[in-house]
């Protein structure tokens, strides 16, 4: 029989090979043999990177959409592109809806953003977003109220001192709303001003002689009416207690300060 000599030069070669010391012996892979498997951390990566481009791709859409229907001239339009564009998460869209707050857009357009950016529960930098916005609306108090109402829903402990701050606003609206954002974050530092408040709250506003309050009273008074239930119901839901006066209170709170801690909102 006449062998082509390539195929019998292939055939000493591969004999050779099989000669060499520690050579294993060549073997002709079984039929339907599985392969090799891929190494987990191989499979992983994959996947990751594979998801991350998923994620990339639907953010890219979802801004595309958002930037088209937010050029609309109603209102109600732009409202709604805003919280379409909530519905994915990401920096660019978080970067995207800081502009709108910041922007030149309706106030109710900049609340639906900040509704949304409640939904960043975890992310510290929607929370400083939020903060960072309590200047530029100062006189502002419904745009106040929701930034301190999203406060609360996020539950972020690192603004429990701006939050303390707006206790004392001019406007109960606003006070009142700082006191419940107060009560979703729970935290301990809330305690002392809050007893502080009860305490105040108790102290009989005294009609002068001639039953006519000043304007100071008539302050005092209202300010009570505004945020007394409040207060009773941002220490029940920090301490989970229940007292009736500050001298109760501050009996607890002396037996238990050293010691007390308190956990996110059990809601959540």
């Amino acid at each position: 029989m006449n062998i082509p000599r390539t195929f019998r030069r292939i055939v000493v070669l591969a004999s050779l090979l099989a000669s060499l010391p520690g050579a294993a012996p060549l073997r002709a892979a079984p039929a339907g043999a599985t392969p090799p498997a891929t190494p987990p951390a191989v499979d992983e990566k994959a996947k990751a990177e594979e998801e991350k481009k998923a994620h990339d791709e639907t953010v890219k859409r979802a801004l595309d959409v958002f930037e088209i229907e937010y050029k609309a001239k109603e209102e109600g339009v732009r409202s709604s592109a805003v919280e379409k564009l909530g519905q994915v998460k990401d920096k660019k869209i978080l970067d995207r809806l800081t502009r709108v707050i910041n922007g030149t857009d309706s106030d109710t357009v900049k609340t639906q953003a900040v509704r949304v950016l409640a939904g960043y529960a975890g992310d510290k930098s929607a929370a400083r977003i939020l903060v960072s916005a309590f200047s530029t609306f100062k006189k502002k108090p419904e745009m106040l109220v929701a930034i301190l109402d999203a406060l609360g829903e996020l539950g972020e402990r690192s603004v429990v001192t701006q939050v303390l701050d707006l206790y004392r606003d001019r406007n109960n609206t606003v006070a009142r709303a700082a006191i419940m954002c107060s009560a979703r974050i729970r935290d301990r530092v809330f305690i002392d001003p809050l007893i502080k408040m009860v305490r105040e709250f108790e102290e009989e506003v005294q009609a002068p002689v001639g039953g006519v309050a000043s304007p100071v009273d008539d302050e005092r008074s209202k300010r009570k009416a505004d945020l007394q239930d409040a207060v009773g119901r941002a220490l029940a839901d920090i301490t989970l207690q229940s007292f009736a006066t500050a001298k109760e209170w501050d009996a607890w709170w002396k037996k238990n300060k050293g010691t007390f801690r308190t956990d996110p909102d059990p809601k959540k």
